[in-house]
């Protein structure tokens, strides 16, 4: 990862946006007085890639800002990426929100890599460098005040972080995997014993079972020997059952015939009965045949004459209702006459007493309508008046807008004097502690600034008075002109309404001569008599009509009631003529009758005599009914006993196939348990092997010559080095003198061997520059992530002339391993020996950064 362009606003000591291009850079100088906020942008790129810094992500945000962001391009294996990372302040009660931006560019135009959330995002980015920020600061990145980092470290911590640099961690997988595998198998070979003792306890009943089945297979064939002799004798007393019920059934065949031949014979005695009651009242009825005819004749002669009778009714009742209708006709003729001319009358009458007030509503609508034209200009004077409270009111909110800002300046001014007054001040800027001199100066400038604040602030309020006096004229003014709109609104109406009335009366005047035109037409009709003629002619007709009609009441209701006398005479004129057809009908069907119930009664007397031969035959029936029924039951608890047996035999030789299949399983189950405990013997070799005493402590020791002869090289090129280093992997314990694993740094001189804690700082800090860029180079060669920038944050001040100087040469031997170096530090005498320098300088507004 080699830095490209990085952009920052608003981060710690970096008010002001601010830019650093390190295209074109190779090795570089990172230059400024201290607190001048050279460490800061070092922070500012390990914030933006992994979210981490020396301080929390709330302090990050400068003094007075709302939003930090830090946007940093760097290449990567040949691509371009973009990352950008914002946080705002936390505003009283609620959380602050953080955003983080991915993006690879694509040509001309970036890509969007972000994920989701900032997590996932975070963890995409994380895949992308290969690496995490504890290791990026254990190796490449020299950190002002972390530089041991590395040797201050456990050894247990320098395994680890040696095995984050040689990607070890596939191997802590490997050995998660292998664990989770054994795991699995030993779940396996539990459950393989279970099932192992379960086959066992089937394959111990073996004996028994075969011999409980052989002993089953006899009670079987002695219960079917027994069976096969009681089925014959039931088969026996069976035919004989079946004999008898078959003649059983002919007896109820009979029975069932002679039932229908009494019931026949019942039947034929009732008929014949009928026929001969009916037979002497047709013969009855055939004795008055003569009355009954004269009868008939008299009903005629009455329904004709009542037919007549009503039909002169008819017509009379059609021309009465006629004659009615006729006069109600010329009754309402008359009557709509009469309501026409009142009607006429009253609207002449309304019409002249409206036509009296026309001259004066004339004469008012004149008036209203030059008082209307006095008001016609109402419509500017508003626009006017409106368009000069709107460029008011916009100057007012312009006003106040300034004057909010002014109190904010002069808020943060206090805030400023108020750290300043405290024990201990630091620069609200830079952050370094104040002296004497510098805080009276910046409280004098403070001062001098907010007493400037304060007059433009009392001036701004001054003009706000003004305008808002100027508003309430316009305000006043506005009313006034809404109030004479509003009256001369309420003019128009009334003048709309009496222009509407005029031209009515207008229309009335017209209409008032053919009115009384109208009127005399009507009064004519009604005085000469001729409304309604045609009608008048029409129930002249009706009333001769109705005089040459000869009906009469009485004797329509005479004829009436003889019709009705005589009704049922119809009735038994029909009866006699169908019974005089029928009698000789009748007759026959008696003879017929009498002689069909002979028949019936000689095949009733044959059936009785089969039926008494046949029951005497079947008294035997009952008694081998017994018997069988008998036998039945002997031969239903035979087969009982019978498939509880076989059942019996089915459960026994079921076992028996279970026993001799646990069997065959149980040796495939034994062949399979000696196979899983062969693959967790290997997986617990793997497990070990794995481990960090395994396989990732071989690969350590074996880099660790490198990586002593790389920082052994670096430290031979400082001049007047006399120290060595070298690693030992393995130290005698204290109790039993045996080997245990370990990472310890050894260090040696002219005098000898002395702990690391023992050296002073400038020795110390050249122990570590060397051990971490040896790191930085061994990771880029062998670790596969490629990490093409080395930055040492001070240090130089615990060297003296000739210990820089050798600190630089080395530098110089191995950029070119590195695209990148950056070096910061404040001493003026290393400044020239870098061909680029980047300097921060501290200002009042923040930080800047200068290129040369």
């Amino acid at each position: 990862m080699v830095p490209q362009l990085l952009r920052i606003s608003q981060f710690l000591c970096y008010r002001q946006p601010v830019e650093l291009d390190f295209r074109g850079m190779h090795v570089a100088c990172l230059c400024g007085e201290n607190g001048a906020g050279k460490s800061a942008l070092l922070d500012a790129i390990t914030w933006a890639l992994w979210g981490k810094a020396r301080a929390n992500d709330q302090d990050l945000i400068s003094l007075g800002g709302t939003e930090t962001r830090v946007e940093l391009t760097f290449s990567l294996n040949g691509r371009e990426f973009r990352v950008i990372r914002r946080r705002s302040a936390a505003a009283p009660g609620s959380a602050a929100k953080g955003v983080l931006e991915l993006h690879a560019r694509d040509g001309e135009r970036w890509h969007v890599l972000t994920e989701g959330g900032m997590r996932q995002t975070q963890e995409r980015l994380n895949r992308l460098l290969g690496i995490d920020y504890e290791t990026f600061v254990n190796s490449a990145f020299l950190l002002q005040g972390r530089a041991d980092a590395f040797t201050r470290k456990t050894p247990a911590e320098r395994k680890q972080v040696l095995g984050d640099i040689l990607n070890l961690q596939i191997y802590d997988l490997c050995q998660k995997y292998a664990r989770e595998q054994a795991r699995a198998i030993e779940a396996q070979l539990a459950e393989g014993e279970r099932e192992g003792a379960r086959l066992r306890q089937l394959v111990d009943q073996l004996p028994e079972l075969e011999a409980a089945a052989t002993q089953q297979h006899a009670i079987i064939q002695q219960q079917e020997a027994r069976r096969d002799d009681l089925q014959q004798r039931y088969e026996s007393l069976a035919q004989a059952v079946r004999a008898l019920e078959h003649l059983a059934e002919l007896a109820a065949d009979r029975r069932e015939r002679l039932k229908n031949l009494q019931t026949e014979a019942a039947t034929l005695q009732a008929r014949r009965a009928e026929r001969a009651q009916r037979l002497a009242i047709a013969k009855e009825i055939l004795a008055r045949a003569e009355e009954i005819t004269q009868q008939y004749q008299a009903l005629q002669e009455a329904r004709n004459q009542l037919q007549e009778l009503n039909e002169q009714l008819r017509q009379r009742q059609g021309l009465l209702v006629r004659q009615q209708e006729l006069r109600t006709l010329l009754t309402q003729e008359v009557a709509c006459v009469e309501r026409e001319l009142h009607a006429v009358e009253q609207q002449l009458a309304r019409f002249a007493q409206d036509l009296q007030h026309l001259p004066a509503l004339e004469q008012e609508i004149v008036q209203l309508a030059s008082q209307y034209q006095s008001l016609a200009d109402l419509d500017s004077q508003r626009d006017a008046i409106e368009t000069t409270i709107q460029t008011t009111h916009a100057k007012l909110a312009e006003l106040q807008a300034q004057c909010e800002q002014l109190k904010a300046q002069g808020q943060q001014l206090k805030q400023q004097l108020r750290q300043l007054n405290a024990i201990g001040a630091t620069c609200p800027v830079c952050l370094r502690p104040l002296d004497q001199a510098d805080r009276e100066r910046l409280m004098q400038e403070l001062n001098q600034h907010g007493q400037e604040l304060n007059a433009e602030y009392r001036q701004k309020q001054a003009e706000i008075a003004n305008l808002k006096a100027e508003l309430q004229r316009l305000e006043a003014e506005r009313n006034r002109v809404r109030q004479d709109l509003s009256a001369r609104e309420q003019l128009q109406q009334r003048l709309l309404r009496l222009q509407e009335r005029v031209q009515l009366m207008q229309q009335q005047r017209e209409q008032q001569s053919a009115l009384a035109v109208r009127a005399d037409e009507l009064r004519q009709q009604l005085q000469s008599g001729t409304l309604g003629q045609a009608y008048r002619d029409e129930l002249r007709q009706i009333q001769e009509a109705l005089a040459a009609i000869p009906y009469d009441e009485a004797t329509h209701l005479a004829a009436q009631a003889k019709v009705r006398d005589l009704a049922d005479a119809e009735a038994r004129y029909h009866d006699l003529l169908q019974k005089a057809a029928t009698i000789e009908q009748e007759e026959r069907e008696l003879c017929s009758l009498t002689e069909q119930l002979e028949h019936v009664q000689q095949d009733i007397d044959a059936l009785v005599n089969e039926l008494s031969g046949i029951e005497q035959q079947l008294t035997g029936l009952a008694p081998l009914r017994a018997q069988m029924n008998t036998l039945a039951e002997e031969l239903n608890a035979v087969d009982l006993s019978l498939r509880e047996a076989h059942a019996e035999l089915g459960r026994i030789e079921q076992r028996l196939a279970d026993a001799r299949q646990g069997a065959e399983q149980l040796e495939v189950l034994e062949r399979a348990q000696q196979q899983l405990r062969d693959d967790l013997q290997s997986l617990d070799v793997l497990v070990r092997a794995f481990g960090r005493d395994g396989i990732q402590a071989m690969i350590i020791e074996d880099m660790l010559p490198e990586l002593e002869e790389r920082a052994n090289a670096i430290l031979d090129r400082m001049p007047g080095n006399t120290m060595r280093l070298s690693f030992r992997t393995q130290r005698p314990k204290r109790t039993d003198n045996q080997l245990t694993e370990t990472l310890d740094i050894i260090i040696s001189d002219e005098l000898g061997q002395r702990p690391y804690e023992l050296y002073s700082g400038g020795e110390a800090f050249r122990l570590n520059f060397a051990i971490r860029v040896a790191l930085s180079m061994l990771l880029a060669h062998r670790a596969g992530t490629r990490l093409e920038t080395l930055v040492i944050d001070e240090g130089f001040g615990s060297q003296d002339a000739k210990g820089r100087e050798g600190i630089v040469q080395a530098l110089r031997a191995v950029e070119d391993e590195f695209a990148l170096i950056l070096v910061i530090t404040h001493l003026e005498e290393l400044k020239d020996l870098f061909p680029t320098r980047i300097t921060v300088v501290k200002t009042v507004e923040g930080s800047q950064i200068y290129v040369n």
